[in-house]
């Protein structure tokens, strides 16, 4: 029986790189969430703005702006998840 956490194709991962990939992804999760969710709130608000008159700017506002603070969270996210699976 092979042990799949180590051998010659599948060396050990130091403690250290573990803690890193923890924290990283805690750290996207934690900008990710609340940024995504209030987003999508302010969201849902501007397009009833949009549905009773008409008016994109407020729309187009919350996307532009809350766009950025989810795509950071989610590529510190997904590095992190790359870091613990070693890649």
């Amino acid at each position: 029986m092979s042990d799949p956490e180590g051998g010659p194709g599948h060396p050990k991962k130091s403690p250290g790189l573990i803690a890193v990939g923890i924290a990283i992804v805690l750290t996207g999760l934690m900008i990710l969430v609340p940024s995504g969710l209030c987003t999508v709130v302010f969201g849902m608000a501007s397009i009833g703005s949009v549905i009773q008159s008409g008016q994109w700017g407020g729309l187009l506002f919350v996307i532009g702006i809350g766009i950025i603070p989810v795509v950071v969270g989610a590529i510190t996210t997904w590095a992190g998840i790359q870091i613990l699976r070693g890649k």
